[in-house]
């Protein structure tokens, strides 16, 4: 599964992060559209 990018050791690790993050901006936003459509319907 290790990912060799100009033999960097690290890139699999980095790759790993950046997904955590896109995984995190993805929970986040769709939190917010959820939040956003029960207070309109609230209202």
């Amino acid at each position: 599964m290790a990912l060799i990018i100009d033999g960097e050791k690290e890139s699999e690790m980095d790759l790993t992060s950046v997904w955590f993050w896109i995984g995190m901006a993805i929970g986040v936003s769709i939190g917010l559209l959820i939040l956003g459509v029960i207070q309109s319907k609230g209202e």
